[in-house]
């Protein structure tokens, strides 16, 4: 995604009057996350249209990735429909868009197998009613 087509989409989130959650548990800033760890909150998104993730980290080593689980009825991860994980860049904001349906939470998550390191510059979530 280039620098111009983050910028129309921050610009429509601020339009829309959208405050991003900046998530401040195991996935906060300046968490160093690897070596086979998937760190990873839960987000309540009951009655949301949409959610979508913005994450950046700095030092990756291999190719750590950001992905969204939904929450099926039961409690457990919903496999199918979930959006496929995205790579991790350096000092690159890597984006999931996701339009809910009817979950009550989904899972933000980085997943770091063996080799993977990276360090949290942020982590924004933005559920759209």
């Amino acid at each position: 995604m280039s620098g111009n087509e983050l910028d129309v989409i921050m610009q429509s989130d601020a339009a829309r009057g959208e405050e991003p959650k900046r998530l401040a548990g195991t996935l906060a800033p300046a968490e160093v996350i690897g070596n086979s760890e998937d760190p990873e909150e839960r987000i309540f998104v009951q009655g949301a249209d949409s959610i979508s993730i913005r994450c950046q980290v700095t030092t990756v080593t291999s190719d750590p990735l950001l992905a969204l689980h939904p929450i099926g009825p039961t409690g457990a991860r919903a496999v199918i429909g979930a959006p496929t994980p995205v790579a991790l860049s350096a000092d690159t904001e890597a984006i999931i868009e996701y339009t809910l349906k009817g979950e009550r939470y989904v899972e933000v998550e980085v997943q770091c197998d063996s080799g993977d390191v990276c360090t949290i510059t942020h982590v924004d979530v933005y559920v759209r009613p």
